[in-house]
């Protein structure tokens, strides 16, 4: 009898934190994948639908505002943004601590970003792509697939980008 009280104090606290610790179940999407829609919350508090740009090449930018690489790139997305966009580019930027609503503002102001800079409020879209480093960027083709995952920045990426966005425009 002891001992089977003992198995249950042990088993329920790691049943229980195994249950906490589990994630969604969702899986990580990865390159070649189909990308479902999703919604994240832009500065002015207005949501952003993945669904409202099918059809369109999309470089999303995942970011944050303790991440100098991050920082650093920023201005570079937005010249491919000006570059490309007549041509069916959308970048957006996704920053994960929403709680510096007001550096990120400042951020977007500083880089005259006239691209979308959003906010992933629950880290939801950040862990359904699979986000573990930052800077992370992923190009999305005109049929909603995954096509380049970039992790880190430097440089010579921008020339990477430019092809493998030429590519699929």
């Amino acid at each position: 009898m002891k001992v089977t009280r003992w198995i249950l104090i042990i088993a329920i606290p790691i049943v229980i934190l195994f249950i906490l610790f589990s994630g969604t179940g969702e899986k990580v999407l990865t390159a070649g994948e189909y990308v479902p829609d999703f919604r994240l919350t832009d500065l002015s508090g207005d949501y952003f639908f993945l669904n409202n740009y099918r059809g369109k090449v999309i470089l999303l930018n995942f970011s944050a505002t303790w991440c100098t690489y991050c920082l650093e790139e920023l201005p570079y997305l937005e010249d491919l943004k000006q570059k490309y966009s007549k041509r069916g580019l959308i970048v957006a930027s996704v920053f994960k601590d929403h709680n510096n609503i007001n550096l990120i503002r400042d951020i977007k102001e500083k880089n005259q970003l006239t691209f979308p800079v959003l906010t992933d409020r629950e880290g939801g879209v950040f862990n359904r792509f699979g986000v573990r480093a930052l800077p992370c960027t992923i190009i999305i083709d005109r049929s909603s697939s995954i096509r380049y995952i970039h992790t880190g920045f430097l440089f010579d990426d921008l020339q990477k980008y430019e092809r493998e966005i030429s590519s699929l425009l």
